[in-house]
């Protein structure tokens, strides 16, 4: 009943969570071992004021995953245990699974590279067919051999991640992010969005 469910927590950076190991070191040291081997394309971002997208200097690289990569299954089932974990940990009633998400996209960033702060209203991964608002974002943590590329949510909280890690919140416009400027090596992560 309504009297036996707790309040729901009003605290925005409970609602961010961080799962440990969820992908385990093998994966992630394979996952980058194809990584390496890969052609990244330039990131952009979609601008609401202008309706279109752009790219800057500084930013990352990116890579679609999809069923032709060895690791597709695995990251898959990683995604949708993220995605379904964080629903049953909220214990609402009106939200107890995310009904579907995306094939996930890798994330590179090179020395000098950067995500600016931004909130994920993510465009284009509804087509016309496809048709939805993401509700969650899933973030993995695939190497730990670089220098700076913190994950900052709410303009100064710092996530404490390592490889095999991890984070889910909400992709709606109260959980800006960004991802500083990596200073050495090279930042690999992966990523995907419920809806």
């Amino acid at each position: 009943t309504a009297r036996d469910r707790q309040l729901m927590d009003r605290n925005l950076e409970s609602y961010v969570k961080i799962y440990k190991g969820l992908l385990e070191k093998d994966l992630c040291e394979n996952v980058v071992s194809v990584l390496n081997m890969q052609k990244f394309q330039g990131h952009t971002f979609y601008d609401p004021k202008t309706g279109e997208s752009s790219t800057h200097e500084e930013d990352l690289q990116v890579l679609d995953g999809g069923s032709s990569d060895p690791n597709f299954k695995i990251l898959m089932s990683k995604f949708k245990d993220s995605f379904n974990t964080y629903a049953e940990e909220l214990e609402f009633p009106w939200f107890n699974k995310a009904n579907s998400f995306c094939i996930y996209r890798y994330n590179k960033y090179l020395p000098n590279t950067r995500m600016s702060e931004h909130c994920d209203h993510i465009h284009s991964i509804f087509d016309g067919q496809r048709k939805g608002v993401p509700l969650l974002t899933s973030l993995g943590f695939l190497n730990n051999e670089f220098k700076g590329g913190d994950l900052v949510l709410f303009q100064d909280t710092k996530i404490e991640v390592e490889a095999g890690d991890m984070v889910v919140f909400p992709s709606n416009f109260m959980y800006p992010h960004r991802v500083d400027k990596v200073t050495e090596g090279v930042r690999y992560s992966v990523v995907s969005w419920a809806w």
